[in-house]
């Protein structure tokens, strides 16, 4: 049985997890949107080592083997590195030989969990807005791992030191890791709104998103940048500089984003373009003529993720409130396995049965609020 897992990605905003993302999978098809499945069997890898293969005939454009490489096995150490209340966690994530291999299963034969950049992303029928989809290939009654594939598509602009030039790929490794912590981390087994929020079955998206932005956050820290990227004072300052203005920009484009859903949805029987026009002009400041193309219809959320790009204004107030409690409780090495271990304690634990706004409020010492936004944003 062949499994899809999308991971989708907007300007330089991180990925919206499918809605059951945070359910323990099974051999049973998720068919409902208000609970998690709990009948068939829970998915397991057989061994416990696990090994991934990078195809290298296509890269990154600018990228060369030995760096996609590279990152590819930070993205593993981390892994390595992880801790579930101190102890080690029971499977050995490792990088083989590179390898002309394929994103796909194999019937008869060896199979190797491939690490794939496509450039005919289209022509293989896959979500033209997904940054990667990762196929999971699995017995359908023992619930066996026999096989995961990992697509990264490269229509997509990819970066691995410029973040003007495109999507910063180590930031989306570190986001994306950073849902799988919440997701292994969450000791609840099954749905707890059942239907109640307006993305049913899920917990918070702006939470969720918030969580993972955390670790992303690694990148805003100039003594990460030095230690583990070889950047020196000046070159972290010049960074940091872009990667705020980039941050307000984008902060701007989603409150835009948003405003124009809601009224679009208000009444769509406007005149959708003049109201683009109206919002760019209040959010950003800039003034389209009535001849200007408009672009509102090229995002994908309008209809595939409906009512969710608010979630990156939630997310961005809580990674930056959970960010800086984690640096008040650890200072400087915040980002150790006992900083870790809080979070997984403090944030991820309890689930639904405590509302994430609770969980903030107890973590942080304080209700959600733009303080510590506005003040990494130094505006």
């Amino acid at each position: 049985m062949r499994g899809v897992f999308p991971s989708l990605l907007v300007l330089s905003l991180l990925a919206p997890r499918g809605a059951h993302a945070w359910c323990r999978t099974t051999t049973v098809t998720q068919t409902e949107s208000t609970s998690c499945v709990t009948e068939g069997q829970p998915l397991r890898w057989p061994l416990r080592c696990v090994a991934l293969t990078l195809n290298p005939q296509a890269l990154p454009a600018g990228m060369t083997a030995t760096q996609v490489r590279g990152l590819l096995g930070d993205a593993v150490g981390q892994w390595g590195a992880a801790r579930c209340e101190g102890q080690p966690w029971s499977l050995s994530l490792s990088l083989g030989a590179d390898a002309p291999v394929a994103a796909e299963y194999l019937a008869t034969g060896a199979n190797q969990n491939a690490v794939v950049f496509v450039s005919a992303w289209s022509a293989r029928g896959l979500p033209p807005s997904a940054l990667a989809i990762t196929t999971l290939t699995f017995g359908a009654t023992s619930g066996e791992i026999r096989d995961a594939d990992v697509q990264i598509n490269l229509t997509q602009p990819l970066t691995a030191t410029t973040p003007t030039r495109g999507n910063d790929l180590p930031t989306i490794l570190l986001h994306e890791l950073g849902h799988a912590m919440q997701a292994t981390r969450t000791a609840v087994p099954e749905a707890i709104f059942k239907g109640y929020e307006w993305v049913p079955g899920i917990s918070s998206p702006g939470f969720d998103e918030g969580v993972a932005e955390t670790f992303a956050l690694l990148f805003e820290d100039p003594a990460v940048l030095h230690a583990h990227g070889g950047l020196d004072p000046e070159a972290c300052a010049r960074l940091l500089a872009i990667t705020r203005r980039q941050r307000v920009g984008s902060l701007r484009a989603t409150l835009a984003a948003v405003a124009f859903e809601r009224a679009a949805l208000a009444d769509p029987t406007q005149d959708l373009d003049a109201l683009q026009r109206a919002v760019l002009s209040r959010y950003h400041g800039v003034t389209h003529g009535p001849d200007a193309p408009p672009t509102w219809a090229n995002t994908p959320f309008l209809a595939t993720y409906p009512i969710y790009q608010q979630s990156y204004v939630l997310a961005a107030l809580v990674s930056s409130q959970v960010h800086a409690a984690l640096r008040a409780r650890f200072g400087d090495r915040w980002y150790t396995p006992e900083g870790a271990a809080w979070l997984a304690r403090a944030l991820f634990a309890p689930g639904e049965r405590v509302p994430w706004e609770q969980r903030i409020a107890e973590a942080t010492g304080r209700p959600l609020d733009a303080r510590d936004l506005l003040a990494r944003l130094a505006v």
